[in-house]
């Protein structure tokens, strides 16, 4: 459990009995949760009261500097937590999400058996007005570290996050409230360096980055198939959006408790679908070339 400030100690007692193994705390240190130096806070703050008087309305935390620093720890500095250094692997897990399925395996010998460095449930559009500049900085980075070749990989999920047709990002990102990753791929010189590159640019705050478009872009170019696998035999549930098993077998074996008709996968919004028709043809691809050598 990490944070912010200091935990209560009659918070620690009550969650130390309620979870099955051993629970541990720690602070996040100031460095990595407050705004950096070379942020402008004049243009931050004007930047903010824009979109705050947008007469569209205003995006989801608009105007929250914490949830700033907490998109801007995920992104990049999570993984350095002197907690998680003895790890390899983590699960983020957020309060409030419900788990709608038995899961019977253990998930991340799976994962490790299957080659698999992040796994996520739900994927979906982000709001667009959060990030007018992402990708003209990704670009940007990728050219400074003579990584551009990674936008037009045929063997790495570039084409989950790229409109072709704009040569733009197309908004998908992975939810990030769910996700199960290698840390070693975080901690890695390729993640840092386009990590360092993006956070230059300040977004985090003169815009609103989310970590789930962050995440998304990095991963999508940095991994190659099957590095990234979607978890559908999870039912799983941040509110207000649901994913629910499609296969009935598969919520039967699990003993689901959810509402398929609820589940968002082939929602207009949702790119859980457009992922699952990606891998499929990332695969036949690599059967024809496997049979070509053959």
């Amino acid at each position: 459990f990490l944070n912010d400030q200091p935990f209560d100690d009659n918070f620690k007692l009550l969650v130390s009995n309620a979870v099955s193994g051993t629970a541990k705390f720690g602070q996040i240190s100031e460095s990595v949760w407050s705004t950096p130096e070379s942020v402008d806070m004049e243009l931050m703050e004007s930047n903010i009261e824009k979109v705050m008087n947008d007469p569209d309305g205003a995006y989801p935390y608009a105007d929250s500097k914490s949830y700033r620093n907490m998109c801007r720890f995920e992104s990049g500095n999570f993984q350095w937590h002197e907690l998680l250094m003895q790890y390899d692997y983590f699960w983020r897990v957020e309060p409030g999400v419900k788990l709608h399925c038995d899961i019977n395996y253990d998930i991340f010998n799976d994962l490790i058996d299957n080659q698999v460095d992040y796994a996520f449930t739900i994927s979906m559009l982000e709001y667009e007005k959060t990030i007018p500049s992402l990708f003209k900085s990704l670009v940007k980075s990728l050219k400074k570290l003579n990584m551009m070749d990674l936008l037009t990989s045929e063997n790495n999920y570039s084409q989950f996050v790229l409109d072709s047709n704009k040569y733009d990002y197309n908004l998908c990102h992975f939810w990030t409230n769910f996700e199960i990753g290698n840390l070693n791929v975080f901690r890695s010189e390729e993640y840092n360096a386009l990590f360092k590159e993006l956070d230059a640019y300040n977004g985090f705050y003169y815009e609103r980055w989310g970590d789930a478009p962050i995440r998304t872009l990095i991963l999508s170019l940095i991994l190659e198939h099957p590095r990234i696998q979607r978890l559908k035999n999870i039912g799983y549930q941040h509110d207000p959006y649901l994913q629910c098993p499609q296969d009935l077998n598969m919520r039967v074996e699990n003993r689901c408790s959810c509402d398929v008709d609820l589940d968002i996968t082939y929602k207009f919004f949702s790119c859980s679908w457009y992922f699952d028709h990606l891998v499929e043809e990332l695969e036949k691809r690599q059967l024809i070339d496997f049979s070509s050598t053959a």
